[in-house]
């Protein structure tokens, strides 16, 4: 609730310190069933979300209700906001697939092969993305690099000390975690680690039958993320036509598949401060300069906080509930 509340001030404060006061009052002439339309985008998000989770849950012999894969997908979301983006909230979603009952390595496939979804659907757009902007794409690269730039000793000594302190730990048994591990315990750690070895076993296996028996689904389930991310993009759409900017579909789309992919190389949670910087830069020859902050704000806001604000009163909804 403490990050929800800190956004929304954040997105307040940058909007009455950068824009107009002519443009503050536009803000109030958005009509309300664009708000509407914003809220319908975040649940059609959720319910690919969720889904996907049953489809796959349902693949592997222990299925997920739909309605519990949604909540699940809501709650991802939130356990996102506290990671950097290119985790996002993969933890959380495998924590949500044990507490439903599935073994380590099927909770593992499940949250893997949505990772590995994502990344089929990162690469496929970052070729159109460089293609359709390269200007923004270079401008974007720019910041990146500057970021690199201003901080590689730093980098490169927390590198080199992860390094050298791995080869010494591996050569020297004393330093090694299983040497102080008490007699009592040696048996338990032992079969922590051979619980680890079978469930990535048993994912190494649901992968292969993904492969054999499950190319049908792994369309379906890919096609569903497609419009999961259309979904959430459009919202960016709709505060557009609420304001009256001209815009392109397409190239808008493309523009912000631009920022999402460079908001990974942030680590931040949920990339805080460089996804407005890295919107600012795709978008500042796109949209008028006089209303990009509103926009910026605005979008934030749609992608972001108020993921977080409903995910937060479905929790608490559900909270309440399951104590009457």
């Amino acid at each position: 609730m403490i990050i929800v509340i800190i956004g929304i001030t954040a997105n307040l404060l940058f909007v009455f310190f950068t824009s107009e006061a002519s443009i503050l009052d536009s803000l109030s002439e958005i009509k309300w069933h664009y708000y509407i339309l914003i809220i319908l985008c975040i649940s059609c998000y959720w319910v690919g979300h969720g889904f996907r989770i049953s489809l796959w849950s349902s693949f592997i012999g222990q299925k997920i209700p739909f309605k519990e894969g949604v909540l699940m997908a809501s709650y991802v979301d939130l356990g996102a906001a506290v990671s950097p983006t290119v985790i996002g909230g993969g933890p959380v979603k495998l924590g949500l697939l044990l507490q439903k009952g599935l073994s380590p390595g099927k909770a593992g496939f499940v949250t893997v092969l949505g990772g590995l979804e994502d990344i089929v659907m990162y690469l496929s757009a970052l070729f159109l993305c460089i293609y359709y902007t390269g200007e923004s794409a270079a401008q974007v690269a720019d910041v990146i690099l500057s970021f690199f730039q201003n901080n590689w000793k730093l980098l490169l000594m927390l590198t080199t000390i992860l390094v050298i302190a791995n080869q010494i730990v591996r050569r020297n048994t004393a330093l090694q975690i299983r040497t102080y591990i008490p007699y009592r315990y040696k048996k338990a750690y032992g079969t922590f680690v051979l619980g680890i070895k079978n469930a990535m076993r048993e994912m190494i296996h649901n992968g292969g039958l993904v492969m054999k028996s499950g190319k049908v689904k792994l369309l379906i389930s890919f096609s569903v993320l497609l419009v999961q991310w259309t979904a959430k993009f459009s919202i960016l759409i709709i505060l557009l036509k609420a304001l009256n900017v001209d815009f392109e579909l397409f190239i808008t789309y493309i523009r912000e598949w631009v920022v999402y992919l460079s908001m990974m190389m942030f680590p931040t949670p949920g990339a805080t401060g460089g996804a407005e910087t890295i919107f600012y830069y795709v978008f500042e020859d796109y949209i008028p300069v006089a209303i990009l902050p509103v926009i910026i704000a605005l979008w934030r806001f749609g992608t972001y906080y108020m993921f977080l604000f409903l995910s937060i009163v479905i929790l608490q909804y559900n909270l309440l509930r399951a104590r009457d």
